[in-house]
């Protein structure tokens, strides 16, 4: 199901997995905060607040200083 959820929350659960994208692939992470298309939602476990898929965007979308991102919720 697709859901907004909260950039900080997932920023705050997957600190150190976001941290580690964010040094590594800042690059990246620039050119989709500069899309001006709408990225594919990322995917989440329900419970954990996993990040399955889409750390990059979820960077990117703290970067831009979104408040909520879109996302595929598992479980």
């Amino acid at each position: 199901m697709i859901e907004e959820l909260s950039v900080e929350l997932l920023w705050i659960r997957n600190r150190r997995a976001l941290d580690i994208t964010l040094a590594g692939d800042s690059e990246i992470v620039r050119r989709y905060a500069a899309m001006t298309t709408e990225a594919p939602p990322i995917m989440v476990e329900r419970w954990s607040f996993h990040i399955g898929d889409g750390h990059h965007r979820v960077c990117a979308a703290r970067l831009r200083g979104d408040k909520t991102i879109r996302a595929d919720v598992a479980g």
